[in-house]
């Protein structure tokens, strides 16, 4: 089995550019988001949640010794209701170093209170190499002001 990918960044933030030398710039960088209290108390059966549209998961991983196309699958866990695996292509050369930067941004239903790990995996490749964990990221949602 190859070595690497090697993670370089792997984290939620705010925002992400581009410089001039297409470098993946990572601003802001986020660990926890907090659910606003609702005014008044919450109807029976009422979960906080909150949205997280603003975030942004920026992933950079390093070739290593990988050579060829490999599927990213990032899963959340534990599952959240209504948000699927993100996965991705990706292609990798050991020969240039080359890497791969992500910058994904979220979209979709709002997410329970609780602490949260992104599990990284990769698969796929020459020898089409069955799915294994590269990193996870930990993103804690809490309830009241931050």
């Amino acid at each position: 089995m190859p070595e690497g990918p090697h993670v370089q960044i792997a984290t939620f933030c705010r925002e992400t550019n581009r410089s001039k030398t297409g470098n993946l710039n990572v601003l802001d960088c986020v660990a926890t988001v907090f659910a606003p209290l609702p005014p008044g108390p919450p109807p029976p059966g009422a979960v906080a949640a909150v949205s997280i549209d603003e975030l942004t998961l920026a992933l950079s991983l390093w070739a290593g010794d990988l050579n060829g196309d490999y599927m990213i699958t990032i899963r959340p866990d534990p599952p959240i209701p209504g948000v699927a695996d993100i996965t991705y292509q990706a292609s990798f050369s050991a020969r240039g170093g080359t890497g791969q930067d992500f910058a994904l941004a979220f979209a979709g239903p709002q997410i329970p209170a609780g602490s949260y790990w992104f599990r990284v995996s990769i698969s796929g490749g020459p020898e089409n190499e069955p799915a294994r964990p590269v990193v996870s990221i930990p993103l804690d949602v809490h309830v009241g002001p931050a």
